[in-house]
């Protein structure tokens, strides 16, 4: 019974997606996707937007963004990543990847709202534009403060703990030391 009642899920939800039109094609800004997989789904989908289909009872765990391309990662492939890799050295690779990737679209965004705005005569539809990728911008910048605040905060608690094990240490030492 569960098994049927999921597939019919399916394929309720890619029938209302296969009847909807597509985007025009010149929109990189994906729509916003339900995160409750009961609702059904209302994607419209732009040839720019790869979304990997989801079983109802995954929802997506983080977005990546490459190129303005969005890629919904299933809790399986973050899990199956070597996000949490022991090797420090592959860690730290990844993660400075994925901060240049973040500044790569950041600069991409404003150098497309800088011409926008540049652009003396623009279209109701070039205004709209303009002011979706301006709140992606701010978006994505709050998201890179955020993350350098988190980093600075764990940074900080990594001196705490240092400091605490240093002291703790030579405590023991000098109890020692008085024995």
């Amino acid at each position: 019974e569960e098994r049927d009642r999921k597939r019919r899920e399916q394929e309720r939800k890619l029938g209302q997606m296969r009847a909807q039109p597509l985007m025009p094609a010149q929109s990189l800004l994906p729509p916003l996707q339900q995160v409750k997989p009961e609702k059904p789904s209302t994607l419209q989908r732009s040839h720019e937007t790869v979304i990997r289909e989801l079983q109802p009872q995954q929802q997506p765990r983080t977005i990546e963004r490459r190129d303005l391309q969005y890629i919904t990662i299933s809790k399986e492939e973050l899990s199956s990543s070597d996000s949490l890799s022991p090797d420090p050295w592959k860690r730290d690779a990844k993660e400075k990847l994925e901060k240049q990737q973040q500044m790569h679209i950041v600069d991409m965004l404003s150098k497309e709202i800088q011409e926008l705005q540049n652009k003396p005569d623009r279209t109701g539809e070039e205004n709209d534009r303009l002011r979706k990728l301006m709140l992606e911008w701010q978006f994505q910048k709050r998201l890179q403060e955020s993350k350098q605040k988190d980093e600075d905060e764990d940074e900080e608690e990594d001196d705490d703990i240092d400091t605490m094990l240093i002291m703790q240490r030579l405590e023991a030492e000098r109890r020692v030391r008085l024995q």
